[in-house]
Parts: C-alpha cells; structure tokens; sequence
C-alpha cells in the first residue's frame, strides 16, 4: 500500500507495523489519507494481519472510541463501515449513539442501516422514539 500527497511524505506499508504506525501518526493528514487508502483496499489492509496482537478492525474502532477530532472520528466511522464485520458494526453503533456531529451519525447510520437483523432496526426506532437522541432521530 502506498501513500503520498503533497503535504505529507511517501508512505510505504509492507507490515502490520507500518500500517499501525501510520494509523497512529501524531500527523492528522497521514492518518486521514491512511484511512482513505484502506477504504479503497480494505482487504489488502487486513492483510498485513494482527500488530502487537491488535487487528486492523480493532484498532479502528479502538481508536473511534477515543478520538476527539471531529474529522477524524468522521473518517474513522466511513473506514469502519466498508468492513461486514461485527465488531465494526458494534463500534459503529456506539458512535452512532454517543456522537453530536450529524455528518459522523450519518456516516454510522448508512451503514446500520443497510445491516439485515433486528439490533440495529430496533437503535434506530428508540431514537425515533425518544427526545434524548435529536440528531440520531434526524439521521
């Protein structure tokens, strides 16, 4: 996988390694194009397979959970969402609760939405329901 842009270096990924290096840049523009080039290749990502005992999935929804950047978060839930994975669902559906920014909530919501089952229907029906979730019942 390689990565590069004006403002940011050459980036090339041949490990587990430099892929969550990348991910964890204190560089916001060389994680926000490092999430970009896995939403276009999302199986060639997980392919560098498990660093420090932590897969790709893992450490995207690990890092939703804390990231405070809003452009960020937004890039982490439209990366998390290519996956079928249910791990990412379970990430996704937690921000899709805990966020106020509608354009991350949306980004959740897509793809909740489009899961078969009744889990996530049922999320979306209690924000419908309810006073607590405006954004989410916009979404």
């Amino acid at each position: 996988m390689k990565l590069s842009s004006s403002k940011t270096a050459k980036l090339r990924i041949a490990t587990a390694r430099d892929l969550f290096e990348a991910l964890n840049s204190e560089q916001l523009g060389v994680r926000l194009s490092m999430l970009a080039a896995i939403c276009k290749a999302p199986d060639k990502a997980l392919s560098y397979g498990r660093h420090e005992g932590r897969d790709l999935v893992e450490e995207l929804a690990a890092q939703l959970e804390r990231a405070g950047d809003p452009d960020l978060r937004r890039a982490l839930a439209a990366t998390l969402a290519v996956f079928q994975d249910q791990r990412a669902l379970k990430a996704l559906a937690g921000a899709f609760l805990a966020s106020r920014d509608m354009q991350e909530i949306m980004a959740c919501a897509q793809r909740l939405a489009v899961e078969p089952g009744p889990d996530y229907t049922d999320r979306f029906i209690s924000c419908l329901r309810s006073d607590e979730n405006p954004l989410q019942a916009r979404a």
